[in-house]
């Protein structure tokens, strides 16, 4: 804990606007958990990146924006390097990342993802493997390390990284596995964000978000003027 620094302002509602103004929007419709009984998405079992998209045409900054329509969203068993933004989600029931997941953003800056509510990260110890999931996580178009392949075959480690941001509160809690957590990077939420039932999260700071943050996490230095004798002509 760290004593005697000044809060930190949080992004406003703006927070949202560049990246809904770039995003490709992935219908919930298209990915609705079947067999359930309540009702949500599913990102499962996909592979977003700038280049590839599980889903369809792939969003060249890698942003890709599910409106949940009064549902909500589980995030799992997928290799991501994009934003996720997740909008108009049931109020009662949080966003939740778990079991296994690779992600990281397209742009070094850029967040991880936005949800628009209360978050739960709950991921399991295991790396993401392929055989398991039955996926190719590293196709033509999203390689990993450097390599590409058309087999099933691979494990892929279970760590997130990014700026991870929530709009409420948010929430680690233990799996089923009593597995570690690994995330890289930062965590903001409008609200508290607590652990629930002594789960094992190891997150490592970067201060990448700090020194460039990314659209809609920085104060706007304009409007900007020119200054009278502040400039001169210059001729060749």
């Amino acid at each position: 804990t760290q004593t005697g620094v000044a809060a930190r302002d949080l992004p406003d509602a703006s927070v949202f606007d560049y990246y809904l103004a770039r995003g490709t929007w992935i219908d919930i419709d298209d990915i609705e958990h079947v067999g359930s009984n309540d009702s949500h998405g599913d990102l499962q079992d996909l592979v977003l990146t700038p280049y590839f998209s599980s889903l369809g045409t792939p969003n060249p900054e890698g942003i890709y924006i599910v409106d949940c329509k009064g549902r909500h969203l589980k995030i799992k068993n997928s290799r991501i390097i994009g934003t996720i933004i997740v909008i108009n989600a049931d109020p009662a029931k949080p966003t939740k990342i778990e079991k296994s997941l690779t992600w990281q953003p397209a742009f070094p800056n850029y967040p991880a993802l936005l949800v628009e509510g209360d978050l739960i990260f709950k991921l399991e110890d295991p790396p993401l493997n392929e055989a398991a999931r039955f996926t190719n996580f590293n196709p033509v178009g999203a390689p990993f390390q450097g390599f590409t392949n058309a087999t099933q075959t691979d494990d892929f480690p279970n760590v997130i990284k990014g700026l991870f941001y929530a709009t409420g509160h948010v929430q680690f809690q233990e799996d089923n596995t009593n597995g570690e957590q690994y995330i890289e990077g930062v965590i903001v939420a409008g609200g508290n964000v607590t652990c629930t039932d002594n789960p094992e999260a190891h997150i490592r700071y970067e201060d990448t978000w700090a020194l460039d943050p990314p659209p809609g996490f920085a104060e706007p230095t304009g409007p900007h003027a020119l200054v009278p004798g502040s400039f001169v002509r210059i001729v060749n």
